[in-house]
């Protein structure tokens, strides 16, 4: 999956295998503001328009395996 934006290689390889190659019009948005900028964001897309990994992968990324605290819910 090719973006403008720093995904964890291992993100990237994992969203390849099951399909996703181009990121949709709500991912790159969100991406823009979750990833790049830090921000909050509250998006609005149809069924089906990628919004549960527009906002899955930043959470997942920002995941540190070696913290066995919560880090996300």
């Amino acid at each position: 999956m090719k973006t403008p934006f720093k995904i964890a290689p291992a993100l990237v390889k994992r969203m390849e295998e099951l399909g996703f190659l181009v990121p949709t019009p709500i991912q790159l948005h969100a991406w823009k503001f979750l990833i790049e900028k830090h921000q909050d964001y509250v998006g609005q897309a149809h069924t089906g328009s990628g919004k549960t990994v527009a906002y899955g992968v930043p959470l997942l990324q920002r995941i540190d395996p070696k913290d066995k605290d919560v880090q996300a819910v």
